[in-house]
C-alpha cells in the first residue's frame, strides 16, 4: 500500500504494544521502521522501463529479511533512544512494523516477494487496492488524537480498535474478491474453460472489481464487477495471438522480469511490419468517462529486423486523464 499508511500502521502498533515502555520516540520509531521496505523505489528510479518490476516489492519486503534486520534496527533506536527500555521490546517493534509492511503489501495487488531469496515468486491475495481511504484516513484520525491527549489507556484502545478495523477489512476484501470472480465465472462464454483467474480492487475501493479470466488458448475474458448491488458490466473478450515471435518474446531473458511480474495475465498483439510487438497487461484497467473499460498497462517490444533478438522494450504510462473520474465510479458501485 502507499507509504503513509505504512507509516500509520507502524504508528499504531507502537501506541499498542510498546509505548507506555520505550516512549514517546517508539511511535516516530514505529512509523519509521514500517516505511524502511518502500526505501526500494530509489532502485526504480531508472530509465530502464522496467525497473519498477524488477526492484519493487522484491528484497526489501522479504519476512526473512525483517527476521534480519529487526536486531540492527531494534539496537540502533535503543542507542537513539538513550537506552530507554530494554533492547529486546526495540528489536520486538522493528520486528512486528517491518512484518506488517510486508503482510499488507501482500494483501493487494501488485505481487510481493515475501518469501525472497528462498522463492522469487510474487504472492498477491488481491484483498486490497494501493490506496484505501478507508484505511488511510481511521489511522490517521488515530494517530492524530493520540498526539494531542495524554491518556495512555484510550490511545492504546483506539489503536487496538484501528489496527482490528484494517484486519477485518483485508478479509472483508478477500471474500469479496473471491465474490468478484463467482460473479465472473457466471457470465463467461460456455466453452471458455478458465486456467487462470484474478479479480483486483480498482483504486481506492474494494467495492468494485476488475475480473481477468484466461483459458487454456491464451484468451481473456474480462468483466467489472460491483460488489453492493452483485452487479456484471463491461463484458469484453480478447483472443490471445500465439506465433513464433511472441514465443520468442515471453520465454527470452530480456522479457523474463515482465513475465514473471505479470503472472502470466498477457495479451500478444497483432504484429506490425516495422518490427514491433505489443503485449497489454490484463490485469489493470479503468473506467471511461462513459462507464466502459479500458485496459492501462502496455509493454511495445523492438525486434531486430530477422525477428531474431529484443532491441527495446517501452512501458506505456496510464493516462489517467482518460479516467471517468469519481462520480463515474459511485454511479458504477451503487447502481
Amino acid at each position: 500500500m502507499d507509504t503513509v499508511t505504512h507509516a500509520l500502521i507502524g504508528t499504531a502498533i507502537a501506541e499498542v504494544g510498546f509505548r507506555n515502555k520505550l516512549g514517546r520516540r517508539a511511535t516516530i520509531a514505529g512509523a519509521i521502521f514500517a516505511s524502511l521496505p518502500d526505501l526500494d523505489i530509489i532502485l526504480s528510479i531508472s530509465s530502464d522501463p522496467i525497473a519498477m518490476l524488477k526492484y519493487h516489492r522484491a528484497a526489501t519486503h522479504s519476512i526473512f529479511l525483517a527476521i534480519l534486520a529487526a536486531p540492527i534496527l531494534g539496537w540502533i533506536g535503543w542507542k537513539l533512544s538513550k537506552k530507554t527500555g530494554t533492547v529486546l521490546l526495540w528489536i520486538l517493534l522493528a520486528l512486528f512494523t517491518l512484518f506488517s509492511h510486508d503482510l499488507l503489501d501482500l494483501c493487494t495487488t501488485w505481487g510481493t516477494e515475501i518469501l525472497y531469496p528462498f522463492s522469487s515468486k510474487r504472492y498477491a491475495l488481491d484483498a486490497l487496492p494501493i490506496v484505501d481511504p478507508l484505511i488511510l484516513f481511521p489511522l490517521l484520525g488515530t494517530t492524530l488524537f493520540a498526539i494531542f491527549t495524554k491518556k495512555m489507556r484510550t490511545r492504546r484502545i483506539l489503536s487496538g480498535m484501528v489496527l482490528l478495523w484494517c484486519l477485518a477489512y483485508a478479509g472483508t476484501g478477500y471474500l469479496l474478491s473471491a465474490q468478484a470472480i463467482t460473479l465472473a465465472k457466471s457470465t463467461k462464454p460456455a466453452n471458455f474453460h478458465v486456467i487462470n483467474e484474478k479479480a483486483i480492487p480498482n483504486t481506492g475501493t474494494i467495492l468494485l472489481w476488475h475480473v481477468v479470466l484466461k483459458n487454456d488458448k491464451g484468451d481473456f475474458y474480462t468483466v467489472s464487477v460491483s460488489s453492493l448491488p452483485q452487479k456484471v458490466f463491461n463484458n469484453e473478450y480478447y483472443q490471445g495471438i500465439s506465433n513464433e515471435v511472441t514465443k520468442q518474446i515471453l520465454y527470452s531473458d530480456k522479457f523474463r522480469i515482465i513475465r514473471k511480474a505479470s503472472d502470466d495475465f498477457l495479451l500478444a498483439q497483432d504484429e506490425s511490419k516495422n518490427n514491433k510487438v505489443s503485449f497489454i497487461d490484463m490485469r489493470y484497467a479503468m473506467l471511461a468517462p462513459n462507464g466502459s473499460s479500458f485496459l492501462i498497462f502496455f509493454f511495445n517490444i523492438t525486434m531486430d529486423k530477422n525477428n531474431k533478438d529484443i532491441l527495446k522494450v517501452e512501458r506505456s504510462i496510464p493516462d489517467r486523464h482518460k479516467s471517468g473520474g469519481l462520480k463515474v465510479y459511485l454511479n458504477a458501485i451503487f447502481n
